[in-house]
C-alpha cells in the first residue's frame, strides 16, 4: 500500500474531468460453447457522470504510452455499446465473433485478443458529505461453462475518487462570563459526514461565542488576487458562517486555498490578513477487498484491489485537525487523532469593535481640511499684524 496526495491522483474537485482505460484480453471459445458471453459492465456512482461519446474500443499496443492500438469500430459483428448513460455503459463481445465463426468482418484470433476500453466521467457530486467518495466499478461477466448463456463468471476492478470540505468556525473575541454549549466533531462516518455530539462547558475572560453572517471568499493566492473556480464556485460566489459559527465549503480537491473575510458580522472588525487553507490525505492503493455480490440470480463471491482513503487534514491558519477514516460495512465512529475537536480546533476570530475610516476617507479628510485653514488662517493674522505694525 502506498500513500499519495497529489491532486487529480484519486482526489478530484468537483468539475474535474476523469479518464479511465479498461484493459482485458478477450478469449477464444471453443465451438462447444452454446452461446457464449464476455462482456464490461460498468458503473459509476452519482457523483461521476460519464461524458457522451467518449467509450471506445483499441486493440492494445504496448508500444504505445496511452497503449491504444487501433480503434475496435465494428458493432455489427464484433460488439455491441449498450446501457449507456451518465451512470455507465456495457460492452457486449458477438458470440459468433467470440467462437471464431462470424462470416463477416474480423474474426478473433485463436489467441484471443487483447483490448483497451477508454472513457471519461466528470465529477459532479455537488459534495452534500464532509467527504464525498465517487465510485467506478467495472465487472468482466462471462460464460463459466459451455452451457452457460447468461453468464454466471464475474470478475471485478474498482476505483474511487475523493472530494473534501473546508470546515472552520467563527468565533467572536470578547471578555466575559456564562456558560455555553459547544458543537464537537467526534468523527467521520462511513458515508464520510462528521458525526457531532454537544459538550457544556463554563468560561470566564475567554474567547467564545460563535458568530453568524460573517462574509468570506476563497482564493487560490495568498495575495487573493485569483479567485477559487470550479463547476460549484465562481468567481463572486461568497460562503456565510452558519448559526453555529461554521464555515464550509465543499466540493474540493487537495491543496493549498486562501479565505479572505469580505465582511464581518455587526459590531466585529473583520480579519485584516487572509488565512491558508491546506487540505492533505492519505490513500492506500491494491487494498484487498472480497464482497459477495448477485450476478445472472445468484451470489458470487468475489475478490479485488482497489484504493482506500486512510485520512486526510485540513489545516486553518495555524491549527490542524486529522480525520481516520474507514470504509468497511460496519463503521460506526472513527475517531479524530486528537480524539475529539471543537470550534477552537479550526477557528478565525472576529475581534469585538469598529472598523476605522480607510486613511484618506472622510475620517481623515476632515481632519486635513480642518487643519489647513486654521494654519492658514494663522498666517493671515500674522501678515496682518506686521503690516500694521510696519505702518504705526
Amino acid at each position: 500500500a502506498t500513500g499519495d496526495d497529489t491532486p487529480g491522483a484519486y482526489t478530484n474537485k468537483v468539475g474535474d474531468i476523469v479518464k479511465f482505460q479498461v484493459t482485458t484480453t478477450v478469449p477464444h471459445f471453443a465451438a462447444n460453447y452454446i452461446n457464449p458471453v464476455y462482456k464490461l459492465k460498468d458503473t459509476l456512482t452519482a457523483g461521476l457522470e460519464l461524458q457522451t461519446g467518449t467509450v471506445k474500443l483499441y486493440k492494445f499496443d504496448d508500444t504505445k504510452t496511452d497503449n491504444k492500438g487501433a480503434e475496435i469500430t465494428d458493432t455489427t459483428n464484433i460488439f455491441t455499446l449498450s446501457d449507456t448513460s451518465a451512470s455507465g455503459w456495457t460492452i457486449t463481445f458477438k458470440p459468433d465473433w467470440l467462437k471464431g465463426t462470424n462470416t463477416a468482418g474480423e474474426n478473433l484470433p485463436a489467441s484471443g485478443l487483447k483490448v483497451v476500453v477508454e472513457y471519461s466521467a466528470k465529477v459532479t457530486n455537488e459534495a452534500e458529505k464532509i467527504v464525498n467518495q465517487d465510485t467506478n466499478t467495472v465487472d468482466l461477466i462471462f460464460s463459466n461453462t459451455p452451457e452457460d448463456e447468461t453468464g454466471k463468471g464475474l470478475i471485478r476492478d474498482e476505483t474511487n475518487h475523493f472530494t473534501f470540505s473546508i470546515d472552520a468556525g467563527l468565533l467572536g473575541n470578547h471578555v466575559a462570563q456564562g456558560s455555553s454549549t459547544e458543537a464537537i466533531k467526534v468523527g467521520v462516518d462511513k458515508e464520510g459526514n462528521y458525526i457531532v455530539a454537544s459538550s457544556s462547558s463554563y468560561w470566564s475572560n475567554e474567547t467564545h461565542g460563535p458568530l453568524a453572517g460573517a462574509e468570506f471568499k476563497l482564493y487560490k493566492d495568498e495575495a487573493c488576487t485569483q479567485p477559487y473556480i470550479n463547476d460549484l464556485i465562481s468567481a463572486d460566489t461568497k460562503f456565510y458562517s452558519d448559526a453555529a459559527g461554521r464555515l464550509t465549503i465543499k466540493g474540493l480537491d487537495v491543496g493549498d486555498y486562501w479565505l479572505k473575510e469580505e465582511k464581518a458580522p455587526a459590531g466585529y472588525i473583520k480579519l485584516q490578513d487572509s488565512v491558508k487553507v491546506e487540505i492533505r490525505a492519505t490513500i492506500s492503493t491494491n487494498v484487498r477487498v472480497e464482497d459477495e455480490v448477485n450476478n445472472a440470480g445468484e451470489k458470487v463471491q468475489v475478490t479485488y484491489y482497489t484504493n482506500k482513503l486512510d485520512g486526510y487534514s485540513v489545516k486553518v491558519g495555524g491549527s490542524t485537525t486529522t480525520y481516520v477514516m474507514q470504509n468497511s460495512s460496519n463503521a460506526t465512529i472513527i475517531d479524530t487523532s486528537d480524539g475529539g475537536t471543537n470550534l477552537d480546533d479550526e477557528e478565525l476570530k472576529n475581534t469585538k469593535g469598529v472598523e476605522l475610516p480607510s486613511t484618506g476617507g472622510i475620517g481623515t479628510t476632515i481632519f486635513y481640511v480642518g487643519g489647513s485653514l486654521m494654519v492658514l488662517a494663522a498666517a493671515i493674522l500674522l501678515i496682518t499684524k506686521r503690516r500694521m505694525g510696519a505702518e504705526d
